[in-house]
């Protein structure tokens, strides 16, 4: 039952931003969405071999380090290694579009 119930509400979400950003036009807070989709082949083979293994490793690694000092619990120190790792990623995205490289099949 729940996961009929995940999927309708994932569809009602899709509705909803299929209104707001094709019919309605509210296009301007889409721009960090699109810089990750327009490479999303690249980032997504890049986590797959390099990320998951070298850089997953190496954030968390400087991550607890220095917020494990502060005497953060690992929940949070997961959380905040999570979202570093996924401004890596974006800022390595951001950079191709910026230089106006795109992985195509």
């Amino acid at each position: 039952m729940s996961r009929l119930a995940s999927g309708g509400w994932a569809l009602l979400a899709l509705a909803f931003f299929h209104w707001l950003i094709d019919l309605k036009k509210q296009q301007a807070w889409t721009w960090p969405f699109v810089v990750v989709g327009m490479n999303s082949i690249f980032i997504y083979l890049f986590f797959e071999t390099v990320g998951v293994h070298w850089l997953v490793p190496t954030v968390r690694i400087f991550n607890d380090g220095f917020l494990g000092a502060l005497g953060l619990g690992t929940a949070a120190l997961a959380i905040t290694n999570s979202l570093l790792v996924w401004v890596i990623y974006w800022g390595l995205c951001r950079f191709l579009d910026k230089l106006k490289v795109y992985f195509k099949i």
